[in-house]
This record gives structure tokens, C-alpha cells and sequence, in this order.
């Protein structure tokens, strides 16, 4: 899935120290599995164990990183 090839980058940009793009790669993250939701309504996805939905995962990942 889309979304998981950005939060692979994010993680990537991440570990180089470069915040502003990895929060940029979790926001396209969120707004492409959005994409894809609204294509496949009701599609069942695996999450961490936790996490209710893609956008608590989104978040989780969000203030690690250190988004505003």
C-alpha cells in the first residue's frame, strides 16, 4: 500500500535527522491511505497492536518524530 512507502520514507528522513520531511511524508501518508479508504470502504487493515485507526497510528508516528 502508498501509505506504507511513505511512512517507510518518513522513518528514512527521520533517522537522517531531517524532521520537516518526515512529517511532510506522514501527512502524504495520511492523506493517500485516505485516498484508498474512500475507494475501499469498510477494508480491513492490520495496526499495531494499540492503535484503533490509521490517523491514531499517524499521530503515534507524528509526535515521535517530532511534528508541530
Amino acid at each position: 500500500m502508498a501509505s506504507n512507502v511513505y511512512m517507510q520514507l518518513s522513518n528514512n528522513a527521520y533517522f537522517r535527522k531531517e524532521t520537516k520531511e518526515a512529517c511532510a511524508y506522514l501527512d502524504h501518508s495520511s492523506a493517500v491511505h485516505r485516498q484508498w479508504q474512500a475507494k475501499h470502504p469498510g477494508a480491513a487493515i492490520e495496526l499495531p497492536q494499540g492503535m484503533k485507526t490509521f490517523d491514531d497510528l499517524i499521530a503515534y508516528m507524528k509526535k515521535e518524530t517530532g511534528c508541530a
